[in-house]
């Protein structure tokens, strides 16, 4: 039940969901309806966006990172000079 409690407040603090309902029952249940929030294309569409983002600048991260590896390292300690 706190689970799901804390799901829904997260999604309509963000403006994901409305809440309709909540039904609560004797035994151990809770029974929570929701809906779409009016904003929530918009929402979805802006968080997609950033986490687009977000992977872009990781893979361009580890890309650099990889090409650091691969290049060859200049060191005088390798080279002897007879």
């Amino acid at each position: 039940m706190a689970r799901l409690t804390q799901c829904v407040n997260v999604l309509a603090t963000w403006g994901y969901i409305t809440v309709m309902r909540i039904k609560t029952r004797p035994e151990p249940a809770l029974t929570i309806t929701v809906k779409r929030g009016n904003d929530f294309q918009k929402n979805y569409d802006e968080f997609a966006a950033v986490q687009r983002t977000r992977k872009e600048e990781r893979e361009r991260v580890k890309a650099e990172k990889d090409a650091e590896k691969a290049a060859p390292k200049d060191d005088a300690t390798h080279e002897q000079v007879a």
